[in-house]
């Protein structure tokens, strides 16, 4: 097969390529994709007219205008000042921003702005002009700035979390793969992972608050450091580090979320951290992870899930789920895991569980795709293992692939 002529793309390799070569490939108006090239924001990549054809923004306009202004230009005077104010007045546009500018006019046209610029030479005459098309992308950027904070929001909290939903509760392992590749996993359980050391049922906690802690900080962190924040936590807070079974036992009492946001009482970032979190800096998605395990369990308890009673029972409830994951620097996966820790069965996609599929299949997985694949595996593992839980198949795979 004969390669796709790519320049058909005209609006990557036609005129948009000059504008985008100026640029580097940042959209002008927000910034994206100025930390690194990246094909999949590129291709999404337009151009934008800072004073668009219906105010005699084109270039063929602008030479227009030039010549009734400036008659005394030659043909190449002209045509150079019009490839100038063009360029000047063609800027590298995400769709987003693309989208959000185009009903808006500029406050002037580029035929007024081009017949008030004062008699000069062919470089003063581009000065001017483009000096007034600069202030109005600088506007253009304020405007974008502005709009990007309110949706950046309502995409945190409202969109994202309903597109992890959607890739994880239905996310079918691909038909390609469905069969031969859950097969692969299967036998790689079987052989491999349960040769090595027999099922083995994570500890969990009995407390909501350590698995809290303990979901938050595992994100991009070792282990062991993660025991010391809990544990600090635990000395701190005067927390008994107890198991998940302690909650069998007749008169246990659980500190709940409520007694752990009494703890954080209004300390929030480093004084927060030094306090509670035995100093620990580490952070998610820019934000102390202090700061994001406060925010988490405010954000449970305003829909009444504070012990882990509330959590098992409710951990299949959408609006509980949205308060996790509606939390920015966390996800589905840590939600997954936040849950497993409290004797909910679920499986915790993770680096461990990604590579230990990836190896089995001979591919890249997604965490989604991972999910699927695993608990398909497990419904074939359980006829010859009726005592295998998905929590105890999740912490055994994570503890193969840590031995390695």
């Amino acid at each position: 097969m004969t390669d796709y002529d790519y320049r058909n793309c005209l609006s990557l390799f036609g005129y948009a390529a000059k504008v985008h070569e100026r640029s580097g490939g940042v959209c002008q108006l927000c910034d994206a994709g100025s930390a690194g090239l990246d094909f999949d924001l590129w291709r999404q990549l337009t151009v934008e007219h800072l004073i668009g054809e219906s105010q005699g923004g084109y270039l063929h306009q602008i030479s227009a205008s030039l010549a009734r202004r400036f008659p005394g230009l030659t043909g190449d005077e002209r045509a150079w000042c019009a490839r100038e104010i063009d360029a000047a007045n063609t800027v590298t546009a995400c769709s987003f921003c693309n989208a959000t500018t185009s009903r808006a006019q500029a406050p002037t046209s580029m035929t007024s702005l081009i017949e008030t610029t004062p008699a000069g030479t062919p470089e003063e005459i581009c000065r001017h002009v483009t000096a007034c098309l600069d202030g109005i992308l600088t506007t253009k950027r304020e405007s974008v700035t502005w709009k990007l904070a309110s949706i950046r929001r309502a995409y945190e909290s409202q969109v994202a979390p309903a597109l992890a939903d959607a890739r994880l509760t239905g996310a079918p392992v691909p038909a390609t793969a469905s069969g031969a590749d859950v097969r692969m996993i299967a036998e790689r359980i079987a052989s491999d992972v349960l040769a090595a050391s027999g099922f083995v049922t994570p500890a969990g906690y009995g407390h909501l608050p350590l698995a809290l802690i303990d979901a938050v900080y595992s994100i991009r962190s070792r282990y062991a450091a993660v025991k010391r924040v809990v544990a600090a936590y635990c000395d701190a807070s005067h927390t008994d580090c107890r198991p998940l079974s302690v909650q069998d036992q007749p008169g246990f009492r659980e500190q709940g979320l409520d007694s752990f946001l009494g703890q954080a009482g209004a300390e929030h970032g480093e004084m927060l951290a030094n306090r509670l979190f035995g100093g620990s800096r580490s952070r998610t998605a820019g934000r102390l992870k202090a700061d994001v395990c406060v925010e988490a369990a405010r954000r449970l308890q305003a829909v009444q899930v504070t012990r882990i009673p509330d959590l098992r029972a409710r951990a299949d409830n959408a609006e509980v789920r949205h308060a996790w994951t509606g939390v920015h620097g966390l996800g589905w996966v840590t939600w997954q895991y936040f849950c497993s820790l409290v004797g909910v069965e679920h499986f915790k996609p993770d680096v461990m569980l990604m590579r230990f599929a990836a190896e089995a299949v001979g591919r890249k997985v997604s965490p989604a795709e991972t999910d699927a694949l695993l608990s398909r595996a497990f419904e074939e593992l359980r006829p010859s293992y009726p005592g295998l839980t998905r929590r105890a198949l999740d912490h055994t795979i994570w503890l193969f692939e840590r031995s390695l």
